[in-house]
C-alpha cells in the first residue's frame, strides 16, 4: 500500500507543477485563478495521502 501511495504522491507532485507552469503562463486572469484554485486542491490532496500515509503505512 505505501509503495502505491508513494507513487501516486510522485504523480500528484509532477501534476502541481505542470499547473504551476500553466498558471505562470495564462495571459486571462480568471483562467489564472482557476488554475490556481485547482493547485490548492491538490496540495489537499497531496496532504490527505501524506497523512493517511504516515498514520496507516508506517507500522
Amino acid at each position: 500500500m505505501r509503495k502505491n501511495l508513494e507513487e501516486i504522491l510522485v504523480l500528484q507532485k509532477e501534476l502541481e507543477k505542470r499547473i504551476v507552469n500553466f498558471q505562470k503562463d495564462e495571459l486571462v486572469e480568471d483562467y489564472r485563478l482557476f488554475w490556481q484554485e485547482l493547485k490548492s486542491q491538490y496540495n489537499q490532496n497531496t496532504q490527505i495521502v501524506s497523512n493517511y500515509m504516515v498514520r496507516k503505512c508506517n507500522r
